[in-house]
């Protein structure tokens, strides 16, 4: 054990001597706006010492024209989740976040880029209504999984967003996927 433990002390040191090289935020960005070459500069960093996700400056390309996700603090080291493709919710869109509980949804796990109806369910025990029942469609951002079930986020038309944010307010509702991804 003693001999496991100098082993691999010697090859962490050896390690320590290690260097990448990041992309680090040189000029503030605001969340939403698209970063430019000029708003980034880079360091160098040791290797596997720190255990923070970062991006290497060779993805400066792909890093231009990308999206702020938050407010980028001139000198913080840029990571993948300080980045997007697209803020969401695009424009003329929302996000609501539904809790469901398992009976209130398929078993089938969904993801982000399902495209889903949000269907309004009659009370329990209640009458079947005589009309189709009234549907919200959206998009899943993503799920996180809660004591009771799911919570999911979902981007929908800004015009949709109360109408379905009341509707899980009732907890009368049932999700439908209609496409994966």
């Amino acid at each position: 054990m003693i001999a496991l433990g100098g082993l691999t002390g010697a090859w962490l040191l050896s390690r320590s001597g290690e260097t990448q090289t990041v992309l680090v935020v040189a000029q503030a960005v605001a969340r939403g706006e698209a970063v430019t070459a000029t708003d980034l500069t880079t360091t160098e960093l040791p290797v596997d010492v720190l255990n923070v996700r970062t991006v290497p400056s060779t993805s400066l390309d792909e890093v231009v024209g990308a999206v702020a996700t938050a407010d980028l603090l001139a000198g913080t080291v840029l990571t993948p989740d300080s980045i997007t493709e697209e803020l969401v919710p695009g424009p003329g869109n929302s996000v609501v976040g539904v809790a469901l509980t398992w009976t209130q949804m398929p078993g089938q796990p969904i993801g982000s880029g399902d495209h889903v109806r949000f269907v309004a369910t009659p009370p329990v025990g209640g009458e079947m209504p005589a009309a189709d029942p009234e549907t919200i469609e959206a998009v899943v951002i993503n799920t996180q999984a809660t004591d009771a079930g799911w919570l999911v986020n979902v981007e929908l038309p800004t015009s949709s967003a109360p109408q379905l944010a009341a509707l899980a307010a009732t907890a009368r509702i049932a999700l439908v996927i209609d496409t994966v991804g």
